[in-house]
């Protein structure tokens, strides 16, 4: 399992045991769940890879398209179209999805009523 982004994880303020505990667990559920699978089409080779960068290129990336002065706008889904924010001049789109009953620092509590469960 790869460190290569521990420096930016740090930047952000994360807890890195605890993120470390979930990075840890992440790689043997996901090869339980989705690479065991009979038939899985090799197309899915990218999605396998967005997973395991999911904590690391990603978020490098949107920490990047910041410091180029570029904004990266966060929504609820069900809220906003991604085509109206990525119509914007440089904008990034960031889904603020709800998992269970957590919700992202930031987000207000009212609007988990209005989220559907995932």
């Amino acid at each position: 399992m790869s460190s290569a982004y521990r420096q930016l994880w740090e930047s952000l303020g994360l807890d890195l045991g605890a993120h470390d505990q979930l990075r840890q667990a992440m790689p043997p559920t996901y090869g339980e769940v989705y690479l065991s699978q009979e038939n899985r089409p090799e197309k899915m080779e990218y999605f396998d890879f967005v997973v395991a960068e999911i904590h690391g290129q990603r978020i490098q990336e949107l920490q990047e398209h910041k410091a180029r002065g570029g904004k990266v706008i966060g929504t609820f889904y069900v809220f906003v179209p991604e085509e109206i924010i990525r119509g914007g001049r440089g904008n990034l789109h960031r889904s603020l999805l709800r998992s269970g009953n957590r919700r992202r620092p930031g987000a207000k509590s009212s609007s988990r009523q209005h989220l559907p469960p995932h």
